[in-house]
């Protein structure tokens, strides 16, 4: 039986994939909406500077820049190179 954490870890991937399908039907906002989502629980669960938040973050970045929205895609890049 799996544990209550690695269901919750299990939770997010399949939010984070959901997201990624989300984006690939160019459903901007249900995918960004997905991804704050994983991104806010996964700084909440694991920590800002763990590899999964980082890469939630870095999804996010990368579908507000797919909707020109660079004012917000940046800052969120520049924490993920820097961290």
């Amino acid at each position: 039986m799996l544990g209550v954490e690695r269901l919750h870890t299990l939770t997010l991937t399949s939010m984070a994939n959901l997201a990624s399908a989300l984006w690939g039907q160019r459903q901007w906002k249900e995918a960004e909406e997905m991804e704050r989502r994983v991104r806010e629980t996964r700084q909440r669960v694991l920590g800002h500077e763990r590899p999964d938040t980082l890469m939630a973050m870095g999804n996010l970045a990368f579908t507000l820049k797919s909707q020109s929205r660079n004012k917000e895609a940046i800052p969120l890049m520049e924490t993920c190179s820097c961290s």
